[in-house]
């Protein structure tokens, strides 16, 4: 059904899982879309009561996917899933394995629970690449 991330339910918990580690998880439109999407029927799940982001591979989320068309940087911009993460009804928790950078650090601060490995490696590297992070709740 999803491309770019993973969903697994077991025992009253979802497992979101993004799914690009060739790309360290980096967030393109596509990614954002499922994401979205899946926390929706997440939240409708009565059976669900917690869920867990993480992300496969070396990596969380590398951030923005800088290689994304040009078309797609505008609608990457947008709000709405930092939005749904932030009013989520029920628990999210955050399990860092790896990078967390940039957007991909953003979504996890919008979590309520973070919790990363020891290999975890977070910031915000924008002003390093020449953009601006944004903060949207």
């Amino acid at each position: 059904m999803y491309k770019t991330i993973l969903v697994e339910k077991r025992n009253h918990i979802a497992i979101l899982t993004l799914n690009r580690p060739e790309r360290l998880n980096a967030v393109n439109l596509q990614l954002k879309e499922e994401v979205h999407h899946a926390l929706d029927e997440l939240e409708a799940d009565n059976d669900v009561r917690v869920v867990v982001m993480t992300g496969a591979g070396r990596a969380f989320s590398s951030g923005g996917d800088r290689t994304a068309l040009d078309s797609e940087m505008g609608e990457l911009v947008s709000f709405e899933e930092e939005e749904r993460l932030f009013n989520f009804d029920k628990p999210i928790i955050a399990a860092i394995n790896g990078y967390a950078l940039g957007d991909g650090l953003q979504q996890a601060l919008l979590c309520d629970i973070l919790i990363a490995s020891e290999k975890a490696i977070l910031g915000f590297i924008g002003a390093r690449i020449g953009a601006l992070c944004h903060v949207s709740v």
